[in-house]
C-alpha cells in the first residue's frame, strides 16, 4: 500500500487539552473539552488517543503540552480519520492542522526538530 503522508512521523506521547469547536455529526460535542494524549506527531497534524469518539469532519482546537523539549504548541485541525483503540474505551483520531499562528507553527517546528533529533539519537546509541 503506498504512503499517503506528506510528513514523517514520530510516535510521541504528549498531554493534549481539545475542544470541540465544531461537529456537524455530533452538535452535543461542540465546545466540549477534554484531556487526551498524542500518539504520533507530524508537521502536519497528529494523531490523539481520546476519551470519546470524535466524528470525521469535526473541527478542534489543540494545545499539545511537550515535556521533552518543554514546549506547549496551539493548533487547530480537523478529523480526518477515527479508530476503535485496542478495543477498549478510547479512539484514535488521525487530525491534520488547518491554521495556526506564525508563532504556532514556529514553536511546533522546532519541537520536532528537536524531537526527531533526540529520537535518532536515542535509536543510534
Amino acid at each position: 500500500m503506498k504512503e499517503r503522508r506528506k510528513h514523517e512521523r514520530l510516535e510521541d506521547r504528549n498531554r493534549t487539552q481539545i475542544t470541540v469547536l465544531s461537529a456537524p455529526k455530533a452538535h452535543d460535542l461542540e465546545y466540549r473539552s477534554f484531556s487526551c494524549f498524542t500518539g504520533d506527531v507530524s508537521q502536519g497534524g497528529v494523531s490523539l488517543c481520546v476519551p470519546h469518539p470524535v466524528p470525521v469532519g469535526a473541527k478542534l482546537e489543540m494545545v499539545v503540552s511537550s515535556s521533552k523539549p518543554r514546549r506547549r504548541a496551539w493548533h487547530v485541525g480537523r478529523v480526518v480519520w477515527v479508530r476503535k483503540h485496542d478495543g477498549n474505551a478510547t479512539h484514535l483520531l488521525g487530525v491534520r492542522f488547518m491554521s495556526s499562528p506564525e508563532q504556532a507553527i514556529e514553536t511546533w517546528q522546532e519541537m520536532l526538530r528537536e524531537k526527531f533529533a533526540f529520537a535518532a539519537k536515542k535509536g543510534a546509541g
